[in-house]
């Protein structure tokens, strides 16, 4: 078995999937078979293709974890932040906040994501 983990966080390099590129080259160049990797790894929203980029052969196992399904996606989602500035903001009389759906924004954030595919985080 192999595992391939930072030991002191993620630098900016590893956050491309170099070292799983990197990884899976030692292994196929080492004759192991597809059959006989598996691979962990998240899938972030700025990079929805990430298994064809790292170079993930047909017969490989993949574990991914996609945004959606994430936690932090639920405590996200507009009713809980309602909630969230409704139960922050009580103590000043503040009430009835609401999260709104914008195409403007929505248009910003989708730029924001093809951004940070180039390396460049904002």
């Amino acid at each position: 078995m192999t595992a391939g983990r930072p030991k002191s966080g993620i630098s900016v390099w590893e956050q491309t999937g170099k070292t799983l590129r990197l990884t899976l080259q030692i292994l196929q160049k080492s004759k192991i078979k597809p059959e006989r990797i598996s691979v962990l790894a998240p899938t972030h929203a700025a990079e929805p293709h990430w298994m064809e980029l790292a170079g993930i052969k047909e017969g490989m196992t993949v574990f991914t974890v996609r945004p959606t399904e994430l936690y932090k996606a639920e405590l996200l989602k507009p009713k809980a932040v309602e909630s969230w500035c409704a139960e922050y903001f009580a103590s000043s009389g503040s009430t009835g906040f609401r999260v709104i759906d914008d195409d403007r924004i929505n248009r910003l954030n989708a730029r924001l994501a093809e951004h940070s595919k180039e390396g460049h985080h904002a």
